[in-house]
């Protein structure tokens, strides 16, 4: 499996395992992540996304490939998912401003 990561107007916003590139751009570029993108803003009060701009897809590097697989081992020994469920990590702080509380989003 390689690590994909979103990256919107050259900002990296997100990491996802995937086993090709296609099968990322499909995920990264769905309903329901795109949903999700609209009610995210950053840790400045930003959204994520403008419904607009594009969601560049690529590999990841070393770092976020690393941050990506520390986060997917610990969901697997906690057994908050299994092996073959698809797993994302927030490359940035994220606000869920459908939260009432306004509490951070880790995944």
């Amino acid at each position: 499996m390689t690590v994909y990561v979103a990256e919107i107007n050259g900002r990296a916003i997100a990491a996802l395992g995937a086993e090709t590139k296609s099968a990322a751009e499909e995920w990264f570029r769905g309903e329901e992540f795109c949903s999700d993108l609209s009610s995210l803003e950053d840790e400045d009060n930003q959204p994520l996304w403008d419904g607009k701009l594009e969601i560049h897809v690529r590999q990841a590097v070393n770092e976020e490939a690393e941050e990506w697989q520390k986060s997917y081992a610990k969901a697997l020994l906690e057994k908050e998912i299994d092996e073959h469920d698809e797993w994302l990590v927030f490359l940035i702080p994220v606000i869920d401003v459908t939260d009432e509380e306004g509490d951070e989003d880790e995944h």
